[in-house]
């Protein structure tokens, strides 16, 4: 028994996805840190029961995915596979409370366009639909292993710019985009050199990661999206808006969960 511990600590130590999710619990941490986990310290207003809820849920999936990959780490495959099915539930509530409450925001931010809540309706729903849709094909393919935790790695790191755009000096679009690039290309750079080839599903995962989230921030930031979305939710029709560059870092205390 002694020995076992010890074979167990350097199994996991090796293992390049608990370092990953570590890593990207660590950044979410940190983004949330001031609106968040340590707001009371910093002396924020109370958050909604709703954005509690919300942030309860994302704090359990990334603190999921680090207890699975030491479990694969430590050969608990059995108890792997049924947390797992914990962590289906708690993808389906990250994507459905993450689109209600970007809409619940912007409606209510409509008369304040400056607070730039109709481009975080597009933006936030873009990293969420693109982290459904990845874990769906990730469940999908579960008894393909290799496959299987380098979809749910992509799914993850679709949600990261949420805590990326938080960080000091990251508040606006480009910066974050290229912040989760470099995640995103450490991780398949690490992964490569590991395993001596480039993984096919991060070979086209993490391009299309990278391409999804350019697009879907440029898009929720055009005049385009903004007129939609405005018509979409208002029954009074559009509203002048600002399109301007919108920062992470104008994002309404309320919402800052």
């Amino acid at each position: 028994m002694s020995s076992a511990i010890p074979f167990q600590l350097r199994k996991l130590s090796g293992s390049f996805y608990f370092w990953a999710s570590a890593g990207a619990a660590a950044i979410v941490f940190a983004g949330f840190a001031r609106t968040y986990y340590l707001h009371d310290l910093f002396g924020r207003p109370a958050l909604p029961s709703l954005l509690h809820i919300h942030g309860a849920v994302m704090s359990a999936w990334f603190a999921l995915l680090a207890l699975q990959s030491c479990l694969i780490a430590t050969g608990r495959r059995q108890l792997h596979r049924t947390l797992g099915w914990v962590g289906v539930g708690l993808a389906v509530l990250i994507v459905t409370l993450g689109i209600f409450i970007a809409v619940h925001a912007a409606v209510r931010d409509l008369p304040k366009p400056q607070l730039g809540s109709i481009f975080f309706l597009g933006a936030d729903a873009a990293m969420v639909l693109l982290f459904g849709g990845l874990l769906a094909a990730a469940i999908a393919l579960r008894r393909r292993s290799d496959m299987h935790k380098r979809l749910v790695l992509l799914a993850t790191l679709s949600i990261l710019p949420a805590a990326i755009g938080r960080l000091p000096g990251l508040g606006s679009i480009v910066p974050v985009i290229v912040a989760t690039a470099i995640a995103a290309l450490l991780c398949v750079a690490l992964d490569t050199w590991r395993q001596r080839r480039l993984h096919p599903v991060f070979g086209w995962g993490a391009p299309l990661v990278m391409v999804a989230l350019h697009f879907a921030f440029a898009a929720a930031e055009s005049r385009a999206w903004t007129d939609f979305a405005t018509r979409l939710l208002s029954p009074a029709g559009p509203r002048t808006a600002s399109t301007g560059t919108t920062h992470y870092a104008a994002r309404p205390a309320s919402r800052q969960e």
